[in-house]
């Protein structure tokens, strides 16, 4: 027996092995949500830096921190290189803060105390198949961020860190050359609608969304300088809109919330357009078949964190329209999971 070979690693392993790993995935996450609080990426920055030397300017303990960080490593997040010292991959660059398109926001998010309590009751969701988020906290998401301050900031980052990550693949798909003002109907901090703007200098743009979220919208409309063609509107989706927009656009509105729920609000929007109006509608939507795909993950996160929200299929999307009255005239695919779903008022 050969007691100084070095171990070999199963780079094919069986299916009790590969359940096994499935079985632990929740690790990853919650290392991810640590590293993430602690700002290691952006510490670690362009530099090879030992983990203690971190953990000192964090307040943490090195040689735990070494062990995260080794950890992540080995799924790409980090790299340890000779003397123990790690550097950014370009998946940690993704949590780095100090760059523009950080994902730290996301990570935070899912990995917040409401999200991780929320999931792990997530057979009561199943047995039931209602939100354990609202079993536990007694109202939906958006009634208790609103409620919530610092992590109403940590969602809507969260939510911008997304948006930014499709809003280039969506503008680049969909061609608005005949839309002169654009509602962005639940539009967060305005970072799609500026990045439609952008692109399409002859159009205006309105960013309708709640109240609590004004501060966040003008401020990067202002940074983006573009006052004179967007304005932010506070209101409810559920009661009224601005009129006489030539497009209406729901970027992961529907999700939300269940078939009467979406129905009432494709009902808001067609209330406010002017006769042949588009409604644009950019989901992810569920293919047919077994192949990977974010959105059917997404979809139990909708379960689990929303009121009665889900992801759909594009023959889902267009029953709903049709109910709704508009009349379904496409889908625009783009280079990221989102699709444009596009639709005319009778």
């Amino acid at each position: 027996m050969n007691l100084t070979a070095t171990p070999k690693h199963y780079t094919q392993p069986s299916p009790a092995w590969q359940m096994r790993l499935l079985a632990t995935g929740y690790h990853i996450p919650r290392c991810l949500h640590v590293v993430a609080e602690l700002d290691i990426a952006t510490r670690l920055a362009d530099h090879a830096r030992l983990a203690n030397d971190i953990a000192l300017e964090a307040g943490v303990d090195g040689p735990t921190l070494h062990r995260v960080m080794r950890a992540l490593a080995s799924v790409d997040v980090f790299q340890e290189i000779e003397g123990g010292q790690f550097i950014n991959t370009p998946l940690s660059e993704t949590l780095r803060s100090d760059r523009s398109g950080s994902l730290r926001s996301w990570v935070l998010f899912y990995g917040d105390e409401p999200a991780w309590r929320s999931w792990g009751e997530f057979s009561y969701s199943v047995r039931t198949g209602r939100s354990s988020f609202e079993h536990l906290y007694g109202a939906n998401m958006f009634e208790y961020l609103s409620h919530q301050p610092d992590r109403s900031r940590i969602f809507d980052a969260a939510m911008s860190a997304v948006t930014t990550l499709a809003s280039d693949a969506i503008v680049a798909a969909y061609d608005c050359s005949n839309i002169r003002l654009l509602v962005d109907v639940g539009g967060g901090n305005a970072t799609m609608l500026c990045s439609l703007l952008r692109a399409n200098p002859h159009m205006r743009g309105i960013v309708f969304d709640l109240p609590h979220v004004a501060a966040s919208a003008t401020a990067y409309i202002a940074n983006e300088r573009l006052e004179d063609r967007c304005e932010f509107v506070a209101g409810d989706f559920f009661v009224s809109l601005p009129e006489g927009a030539n497009a209406y656009f729901l970027q992961r509105v529907l999700h939300d919330w269940d078939d009467e729920h979406c129905i009432r609000i494709l009902h808001t929007c067609s209330s406010a357009a002017r006769a042949g109006a588009k409604i644009l509608i950019s989901e992810a939507i569920i293919p047919p078949g077994n192949d990977p795909f974010i959105g059917k993950l997404i979809d139990l996160h909708m379960l689990v964190m929303t009121h009665g929200g889900r992801e759909r299929s594009l023959a889902e999307y267009q029953e709903l329209l049709a109910r709704a009255g508009w009349a379904y005239t496409g889908v625009v695919p783009t280079a990221s999971p989102y699709s444009v779903i596009e639709g005319v008022k009778n």
